[in-house]
């Protein structure tokens, strides 16, 4: 398998991911290869100054003040991934995760229901549920799958 080729993503294909969310696939990077900040911005259809911005979050390059710059694709598939360890926030029994508030929160008692999604879950095929209820703080309609 050879190195990754930036020049094979044209700009439009670019300019289409740009409204994406922070998620990044670690697994589209390869440990033993290193990547110039030009490489991993074309790889995530990002913008190359969130990559310095990652820069000076913590991200470690080859060797500092050195052109070009390198980073080890072991290196930063380790700091995304805690980067998404982070955000991530556990949540409590009876509590839901209310995207305008953008805190975990419990539902308006009598506001609550619980409804299938019509897919089963392991080998055993045990249905999936999701709860429905309304956030406390602002009423926005909140759902956690079950």
């Amino acid at each position: 398998m050879g190195r990754f080729r930036p020049e094979k993503h044209s700009q439009l294909e670019t300019h289409n991911y740009a409204h994406m969310t922070r998620r990044y696939n670690p697994r589209l990077i390869t440990s033993r290869h290193s990547y110039t900040p030009e490489e991993i911005a074309t790889l995530f259809h990002i913008n190359k100054k969130t990559i310095f911005r990652w820069l000076g979050d913590g991200l470690h390059p080859l060797e500092k003040n050195t052109r070009p710059l390198l980073i080890m694709g072991d290196e930063l598939r380790n700091f995304l991934s805690e980067k998404m360890k982070k955000r991530k926030m556990p949540l409590q029994q009876g509590e839901y995760y209310c995207l305008k508030c953008r805190v975990p929160t419990r539902a308006t008692s009598g506001t609550e229901e619980t409804v299938p999604t019509g897919k089963t879950i392991g080998r055993k095929a045990r249905k999936q549920f999701f709860q429905r209820g309304k956030c406390e703080r602002c009423g926005t309609k909140v759902n956690r799958l079950v």
